[in-house]
């Protein structure tokens, strides 16, 4: 879906129908990502957000001393 998106530009359209595809794409990738956590669930989705957005503990001043 972002490949598409990056390609309109380059095809022989008018500006308005560029935008209205590109818009149209992203609006559609946005759909089938929330469908797509929707499908894995509550706890795949938990793990995934923990493993990606790790908190840090602490500052590095105060692991210092």
């Amino acid at each position: 879906m972002w490949l598409f998106a990056a390609v309109v530009p380059f095809l022989p359209l008018d500006v308005e129908t560029k935008a209205g595809v590109v818009a149209g794409d992203l609006a559609a990738a946005e759909v089938i990502f929330v469908l797509g956590v929707a499908f894995v669930g509550k706890e795949a989705y938990q793990a995934i957000k923990a493993r990606l957005f790790k908190k840090k503990t602490g500052t590095p001043a105060a692991e210092k001393k």
